[in-house]
C-alpha cells in the first residue's frame, strides 16, 4: 500500500498537459503539497519542516466551527440513498456529493438555490463560500501519508453563454475547472471521461464509460474524490481465512482479517463497534455490527451511532480484541435525482421552475436538471482502504412545447403489433373487445 501511495503522488506531481486542456475556460488552481520525509535515510530537519510548513498553509482557510452542519446532511442523505431495503451492496461518499451540491448552488437562483441550501444545512452563499474551502483543505492530503484527494469540474456547452463572474468564482472558491466544448464531439466526451478516469485512480472505468453528453446537455458538474490510506496496524496476511458471512440471500464464503490486539470496543442498545485508524492520525474506519434483531439500515435512525462517528459519548472499554473482518471490493452506481427530489431539491428538475441564471445567461425557463449520478468503490484488505467516487448533475435544455394538444382514444376495434429487438413481428392481433378473455 505505501509503494501504491508513492506512486500515485508521484504520477500527481509529474502530471502535464491533459486532454481537456483546450477546452478550458477558468482553470482550478490545486493546492500544492510537500512529501512527507518517508525513511530515515531522507529525513532532515529542514524537509520537516518544509512538511510542516506546507501542511499549515493547506489548512489557512480552516476557521472554527468550518464542519458545522456537516453531520445533519450526512445523516438525511444517507436516510435518502442507503435507507430503504436492498439486499445488495449501497454505499455514497457524502464529501463528495456535498461538494458536487455546493457546485448547483453557486450556479442557480431563487427557490433553484434556496432548496439546496437547505438541503447543506446553511443559511446563505457566503457562509458556504467560506465553507467549501475549509472542507477542502481539511480532509484533502497528498504528501505520501495518505491519499485524500478532490477535484471539481463544469463542462459546459460551447453555445452556451456563460458568465465569466461566475466561472472565476468555480475556480476559485470550489476548485472547479470549467471547460466549454461540443458535447457531440466525441473528442470532447473523451476528455470528460479522461478527467473523471484520471481524477478517481482509474478505480471506477466501467461507471465512467457510461457517463456522455447528450445533444441536449447544456452543462455537466463533476465532482471526484480519490482516496487511499494504510492501516496504523495493519492485518497479517498469513492470519486471513476463508469463513462463512451470513447476507441476506444466505450464506457465501469470503476471507475473513484476523488481528489479536489491545483496541478500544464501543457498544450501544442496538451494536457493537470497534474502530480501526489510518496511519499517520489520518482519519479511521468504523466497523459497526448490529445486534442479531437489528438490521443494518436500522442503524441510520440510531442517535448512539451517530454520536459513534461523530466524536460523541458513546459506551466504550479498552480491552484484548479477537476481530475478524471480512475483506470486501464494493461499488455502486446510483441515480440520484429521486433521493434530492426526497431531500427537498425539486426546483431545477423543473425547467418552469429552475433558475441557472447565474452560469448561463438568456435561457430562462430552458433548463433542468435530467440526471444526478453517483459512482463510488471502495475496497479494504491487510494493508488499509482504497476507494473512489464521483458525483454528475446534468443540466439540458427543456424540449420545445408542443404547438397543439392532440387526444386519442382507442375505443373502436384496433390492430396491435408486437416487434422484437431486430424488427421482426412477434405478435399481431386485433382488438374488438377488451373485455372478452
Amino acid at each position: 500500500m505505501k509503494r501504491l501511495l508513492t506512486l500515485i503522488l508521484a504520477s500527481l506531481l509529474m502530471l502535464g498537459g491533459c486532454a481537456e486542456d483546450h477546452f478550458a475556460v477558468a482553470e482550478a488552481d490545486y493546492p500544492k503539497v510537500v512529501p512527507y520525509p518517508e525513511e530515515r535515510g531522507d529525513w532532515s530537519e529542514l524537509a520537516y519542516q518544509a512538511w510542516k510548513d506546507s501542511r499549515t498553509e493547506l489548512r489557512k482557510n480552516q476557521y472554527v466551527g468550518y464542519a458545522e452542519g456537516m453531520d445533519a446532511f450526512v445523516e438525511s442523505a444517507a436516510k435518502a440513498i442507503l435507507g430503504s431495503e436492498k439486499t445488495e451492496n449501497i454505499l455514497y461518499s457524502p464529501l463528495n456529493l456535498y461538494f458536487t451540491l455546493s457546485m448547483l448552488a453557486e450556479i442557480t437562483e431563487g427557490e433553484s438555490r434556496t432548496q439546496v441550501l437547505d438541503v447543506l444545512d446553511l443559511d446563505d452563499m457566503e457562509e458556504l463560500r467560506r465553507k467549501v474551502p475549509a472542507l477542502w483543505t481539511g480532509n484533502y492530503c497528498a504528501d505520501g501519508t495518505m491519499r485524500s484527494v478532490f477535484a471539481n469540474s463544469v463542462w459546459m456547452n460551447e453555445s452556451a453563454d456563460i458568465r465569466t463572474e461566475t466561472a472565476q468564482t468555480l475556480a476559485e472558491t470550489y476548485y472547479a475547472s470549467v471547460y466549454q466544448g461540443d458535447v457531440t464531439d466525441e473528442d470532447y466526451t473523451q476528455a470528460f471521461r479522461d478527467w473523471l478516469n484520471r481524477n478517481t485512480g482509474g478505480l471506477l472505468e466501467n461507471a465512467v464509460e457510461g457517463q456522455a453528453f447528450s445533444e441536449e446537455t447544456m452543462l455537466t458538474l463533476a465532482s471526484t474524490v480519490d482516496f487511499a490510506a494504510e492501516w496504523m496496524s495493519g492485518f497479517s496476511a498469513d492470519a486471513t481465512e476463508s469463513g462463512n458471512f451470513h447476507a441476506p440471500s444466505g450464506d457465501v464464503s469470503c476471507d475473513f482479517m484476523y488481528k489479536e490486539t489491545d483496541e478500544h470496543y464501543y457498544w450501544g442498545e442496538n451494536f457493537a463497534a470497534i474502530r480501526l485508524n489510518f496511519n499517520g492520525a489520518n482519519g479511521n474506519m468504523w466497523f459497526i455490527l448490529p445486534d442479531e434483531d437489528v438490521t443494518a439500515a436500522d442503524l441510520l435512525d440510531d442517535e448512539e451511532v451517530s454520536a459513534l462517528y461523530q466524536g460523541g459519548v458513546t459506551n466504550s472499554e479498552y480491552l484484548e480484541v479477537h476481530m475478524k473482518i471480512p475483506k470486501f471490493d464494493i461499488s455502486a452506481d446510483l441515480e440520484l435525482s429521486e433521493c434530492l427530489q426526497t431531500l427537498g431539491i425539486t426546483a431545477v428538475f423543473d425547467p418552469k421552475t429552475a433558475d441557472f441564471s447565474p452560469l448561463v445567461s438568456g435561457m430562462d425557463g430552458e433548463l433542468w436538471v435530467n440526471q444526478a449520478n453517483h459512482a463510488v468503490r471502495l475496497a479494504i484488505d491487510e494493508e488499509g482502504c482504497r476507494a473512489a467516487a464521483f458525483t454528475t448533475i446534468s443540466v439540458s435544455m427543456a424540449p420545445p412545447p408542443p404547438d397543439e394538444i392532440l387526444e386519442i382514444t382507442f375505443e373502436r376495434p384496433f390492430l396491435f403489433v408486437v416487434t422484437g429487438n431486430d424488427g421482426v413481428t412477434l405478435f399481431m392481433g386485433i382488438v374488438n373487445n377488451p373485455a372478452a378473455n
